[in-house]
């Protein structure tokens, strides 16, 4: 597996824990932006977090199958 694979799938998995952070309702944005508070938002947001880093997973996964040398 190539080190930039490793590294992406390392980076994905950081993404999803701050994903299932955020949709259990703490908020990572500092108070001086203006983002809702409320359960729903955080939620919403948490889910598309969680989506994104599971893309990143499956997208360095699928770099580790290709044999660059």
């Amino acid at each position: 597996m190539e080190y930039a694979a490793i590294l992406l799938i390392i980076w994905g998995v950081a993404v999803i824990f701050v994903g299932i952070y955020v949709h259990r309702g703490h908020n990572i944005f500092p108070k001086i932006y203006s983002v809702p508070n409320n359960p729903v938002y955080l939620k919403r947001l948490g889910n598309i977090i969680i989506i994104v880093g599971f893309a990143i997973v499956f997208f360095s996964v699928g770099i580790s199958f290709f044999d660059l040398e």
